[in-house]
């Protein structure tokens, strides 16, 4: 039996999603980043059924995520440490799909267009269900 092989990203979280992730993982007894690698492959294939062909231009990312993410000018300690997770090379396709389609996706660094997973994967990780209730106002 040939394993799969996974592509390396590292990534940054807001400590406010890292935490309900860290709870979530050692509740079920798994890693924090195999946990994110679990819901970020259910989202991909989400992306993938939402389709338009392999733009995933369909696809929506939760707004909470992507709006929480504070700017690089903010010095505050906006983050958790660095993170290495490991993806199929068909989600890392998809996740280059969502993020080209997505304008949260787009950096512009002296002149020249970049692409960053920065806003992105947070809008990923917030679709899951696990986040459900992290943004609900009380009252």
């Amino acid at each position: 039996m040939t394993r799969e092989k996974k592509r390396k990203i590292v990534i940054r979280l807001l400590p406010e999603i890292y935490d309900v992730l860290e709870k979530s993982a050692a509740w079920s007894d798994k890693k924090v980043a195999t946990l994110i690698a679990e819901i970020l492959h259910e989202q991909c294939e989400i992306a993938r059924m939402a389709g338009e062909s392999e733009g995933c231009k369909r696809y929506a990312l939760n707004r909470a995520g992507v709006e929480m993410i504070p700017s690089n000018r903010n010095k505050s300690k906006s983050s958790t440490s660095q993170m290495s997770i490991r993806l199929s090379e068909e989600d890392v396709l998809t996740l280059n799909a969502v993020t080209k389609n997505n304008p949260e996706g787009l950096r512009i660094v002296n002149g020249n267009i970049t692409y960053t997973y920065r806003k992105i994967i947070p809008g990923m990780l917030l679709n899951s269900e696990l986040f459900e209730n992290l943004f609900q106002r009380k009252g």
